[in-house]
């Protein structure tokens, strides 16, 4: 919310609130505090975290490597990708479990 947008909904929240006195003051810190949690990318903020985990996913795409189908003999890597049943897999951390039936896999489509 751009910082005029902003100062207009909290005056007019201020002014919804003048009606009840003794909890204005308390309310509106509150609701500072939470529109700045989700309104910034400071530390704690919602944005901030959707950023970074947003970032862990273009670096992993970025460092993909398609393996081919599947070889339970091997291991694999971080960003890895292999196909089995149908799907395509990324190695989420260096695993040998087989993609779908583990954490260390996130399926990414469907094998063509």
């Amino acid at each position: 919310m751009p910082t005029k947008a902003k100062a207009d909904f909290i005056a007019e929240a201020r002014k919804c609130l003048a009606q009840v006195k003794g909890t204005e003051d308390r309310f509106l810190a509150t609701f500072a505090l939470l529109l700045e949690l989700v309104d910034t990318v400071g530390a704690g903020a919602a944005n901030r975290r959707a950023l970074e985990v947003r970032t862990a996913e273009l670096e992993q795409r970025r460092t993909m490597a398609f393996e081919g189908a599947f070889d339970p003999g091997r291991t694999y890597r971080a960003g890895d990708v292999t196909q089995r049943a149908g799907g395509l897999f990324v190695a989420l951390a260096a695993t040998g479990e087989l993609p779908g039936e583990s954490t260390y896999w996130r399926r990414i489509g469907d094998a063509r």
